[in-house]
C-alpha cells in the first residue's frame, strides 16, 4: 500500500525579541501577509520597531527572530480511492538567536 502526502508550510510571522529591558520595545510582531516563499521584510516604516536604550555588555544582547508557519496537508487516495481525514496540523515555529552589539555615542552640545 503506497500512502503519501503534500505537506505545506506558509510564515505567517515574524518575532522579534530584543534579548534585554534596555530596549522598547522589548519585542515586536509582524504579520507577513501573502507571503509565499521568499520572506523580505523592511520595518523602516512599521508602528513596531526595537531601539536600544543602553549599550550592550561585552558579547552583546542576545536578538530572537522567529517565524511562525501555518502548516497544512492533504493526503494522498489510499489504493481504493478513499482520502482519509485531514486533522489539522499545529503551526511550525523556527527560532535563531544571534548577539546584538550596541554602541553608544555620547555628544556634548554647548
Amino acid at each position: 500500500m503506497h500512502i503519501a502526502a503534500t505537506t505545506v508550510a506558509v510564515p505567517t510571522q515574524l518575532r522579534v525579541d530584543a534579548g534585554t529591558g534596555y530596549a522598547e520595545p522589548r519585542t515586536c510582531t509582524y504579520d507577513l501577509t501573502g507571503a509565499r516563499r521568499l520572506v523580505h521584510v523592511d520595518t523602516r516604516h512599521d508602528a513596531c520597531n526595537v531601539t536600544y536604550r543602553k549599550a550592550s555588555p561585552a558579547g552583546g544582547y542576545p536578538l530572537t527572530a522567529s517565524i511562525v508557519w501555518k502548516v497544512t496537508w492533504t493526503p494522498s487516495a489510499d489504493p481504493d480511492g478513499r482520502r482519509a481525514p485531514t486533522p489539522a496540523m499545529p503551526d511550525g515555529e523556527s527560532t535563531a538567536t544571534s548577539q546584538v552589539t550596541v554602541r553608544e555615542n555620547e555628544a556634548i552640545n554647548r
